[in-house]
């Protein structure tokens, strides 16, 4: 289980049995190897389907504290996946808090945007595709190039890349930032 306290952090319990859990190297085992423990993403949905349709259920809403709910965390963009992405090797010289503090202003400019153009309206969900062929790591993969299909006030609407990137750890999915370039 995984909850936020008062201050914002997140606080886990570890209790997974399903295929949604996955495993997150824990600390070096006896033999120097790295253990594991089971990761559950807060907030993650069970399919892109489910993530888009939150997405344009937040939109519609206003509601920021869910369009946030199904996007990574700063913990889980950098303890989780940034140390796999190439951007992470030290001869890039990329911090981690520096690509996060990157995402974090793309996505505020492209949440206030996106709000500004859909809150208010009847969104209603026709499907996703991602177009770019998923790229896999070692612990999750990403579905590239993702493109929402869906109706504004019961009028179809061309595809809107409402987000480009989606992770997809073992089954649990989350947007790795809102889109509006």
């Amino acid at each position: 289980m995984v909850r936020k306290t008062s201050r914002g952090l997140i606080a886990l319990t570890v209790a997974c049995g399903s295929a949604a859990c996955s495993e997150l190297p824990a600390g070096p085992a006896p033999d120097g190897s790295r253990s594991v423990a089971p990761v559950v993403l807060y907030g993650a949905t069970a399919s892109l389907q489910q993530l888009a349709f939150e997405a344009l259920e937040g939109l519609q809403h206003g509601d920021v504290a869910r369009l946030e709910r199904v996007r990574l965390t700063e913990y889980e963009h950098n303890e989780l996946v940034y140390p796999e992405l190439p951007a992470s090797a030290p001869e890039a010289n990329h911090p981690a808090d520096l690509a996060w503090g990157n995402i974090q202003l793309r996505n505020n400019r492209a949440v206030g945007r996106l709000l500004a153009r859909y809150r208010g309206h009847s969104l209603s969900l026709l499907g996703i595709e991602c177009l770019k062929d998923t790229e896999v790591f070692r612990s999750f993969r990403v579905h590239r190039d993702c493109w929402v299909s869906f109706t504004v006030d019961r009028e179809a609407v061309p595809p809107v890349q409402l987000f480009k990137y989606v992770l997809d750890w073992e089954g649990q999915f989350k947007i790795f930032r809102y889109y509006d370039d």
